[in-house]
């Protein structure tokens, strides 16, 4: 029986003990974090396995990831508020990312090229067109050389 007061009392004084330490919000939210980090990570390996690029998201989530260290420094819920808007819009990124069509990259870039040689194209027609064209202060020297000349032939 004394065993038994000895092992009722220890117990209550470990839940006063417990009930005495504030839980620390601060350790779980890092936590709750960085659970977050690496789900979106997984969540951006799988979208670039499928020829998705998800760049903007990769970029937001290793900002988060830089911000950690100092929110666990300042240990100030603002910090937090800015990890988890980075994070947040990650996701947003991530989910927009999945909706786009699946178009790969390599076709992307092929538009592109097609695109910079059509506007090659239309700049080497407008300089074809800019030299049979004379500018004004150019037309204006020829018409007084010639003008001077004809002054000359006339003496």
């Amino acid at each position: 029986m004394a065993e038994d007061k000895k092992t009722k009392e220890e117990e209550s004084e470990k839940k006063d003990i417990k009930k005495e330490q504030p839980v620390d919000t601060f350790a779980k939210d890092i936590e709750n974090i960085n659970i977050r980090i690496k789900e979106l990570k997984e969540r951006t390996s799988e979208l670039r396995k499928k020829g998705k690029d998800p760049f903007f998201a990769d970029i937001s989530i290793r900002n988060a990831v830089s911000k950690i260290h100092y929110a666990e420094v300042t240990r100030e819920q603002k910090d937090r508020d800015k990890i988890t808007a980075l994070l947040d819009e990650a996701k947003k990124e991530l989910d927009a990312e999945e909706q786009r069509t699946d178009k790969s990259i390599m076709d992307e870039v092929n538009q592109m090229v097609e695109f910079e040689n059509m506007t090659k194209g239309d700049e080497k027609t407008k300089k074809k067109e800019e030299s049979k064209t004379v500018e004004p202060e150019k037309a204006m020297t020829k018409d007084i050389k010639e003008d001077n000349n004809d002054k000359e032939e006339e003496k």
